[in-house]
């Protein structure tokens, strides 16, 4: 928890961009936190053989362009996650046995949401929604001191949302959100050429400034 509020404190001072949210208002966003991806398994397309990636928690941000209709909002977002991976484990692929300090992935996610609001105007406000897009899904990973993996894949994602939101001005909001992700079917090719699939998921709590 120490480390999550020191992410949050940090999230906070770095979002100091102007914003404009109101009812029937075009409106710019900033949001930044700690992301908590999901284990990770790789499954072999040729054998089903599956390599464990053990993800670290990492960081996530985003910037937001939408249009505030009242109760309802739609919004383009465009998202960077980055997070380590603690190790690596494979019982049937080379090579065989667990590895620390395994690489990192990173995310650059593209995607539009649509949100349903309720309140916000003069007080607490609440939202929740979801949205769709693409995402480029970025994997450097190493084992016993091999580059087994560097590969990126463009694949279909999507995620569900939840915020609450306060009213700083008249033209600006701050706001705390919920967020799981998910990226669908990403193929990839190890060092050895061999072809795995995944999905990714991961859930973060984000400070916005809208």
């Amino acid at each position: 928890m120490r480390k999550l509020g020191i992410a949050i404190a940090t999230a906070a001072t770095a979002i100091a961009s102007p914003a404009i949210a109101g009812d029937d208002q075009d409106y710019f966003g900033v949001e930044a936190g700690m992301i908590f991806p999901d284990d990770v398994d790789l499954e072999m397309v040729t054998t089903g053989a599956e390599v464990l990636l053990e993800p670290d928690n990492g960081w996530d941000a985003d910037l937001l362009l939408g249009h505030d209709f009242g109760g309802f909002r739609i919004e383009a977002e465009v998202g960077y996650k980055s997070f380590d991976v603690d190790s690596f484990t494979s019982t049937a692929v080379v090579p065989v046995g667990t590895f620390s300090d395994a690489g990192d992935v990173t995310v650059i996610s593209s995607m539009l949401n649509g949100l349903i609001d309720f309140g916000g105007n003069d007080g607490v406000g609440f939202s929740i929604g979801g949205g769709a897009g693409v995402s480029r899904v970025q994997m450097d990973l190493d084992a016993a001191g091999l580059a087994w993996m560097d590969q990126e894949d463009l694949a279909f994602s999507w995620q569900g949302v939840a915020a609450l939101r306060v009213p700083l001005s008249p033209s600006v909001d701050l706001g705390i959100k919920y967020r799981y992700f998910n990226v669908e079917d990403i193929e990839v090719t190890s060092g050895f050429r061999q072809g795995y699939e995944t999905d990714l998921s991961s859930h973060s709590i984000l400070l916005s400034m809208l």
